[in-house]
């Protein structure tokens, strides 16, 4: 009865984590082609921040 309890609210918690998550790329994947430059400076600067992270030593 317990183990039948734990499995349906994992998978309600589940459902809403796949929810939100689908949600998430869908508005990410919106903003990115409404601002594609912006997401371009964005992932330069990431890219050359985490670079220079990389070759100090």
């Amino acid at each position: 009865m317990r183990l039948r309890l734990a499995r349906a609210e994992f998978d309600r918690v589940e459902a809403a984590a796949i929810r939100k998550v689908r949600d998430s790329a869908s508005a990410t994947d919106g903003y990115v082609h409404t601002h594609p430059w912006a997401m371009a400076g964005i992932a330069a600067g990431a890219g050359l921040l985490i670079g220079m992270l990389i070759s100090r030593r």
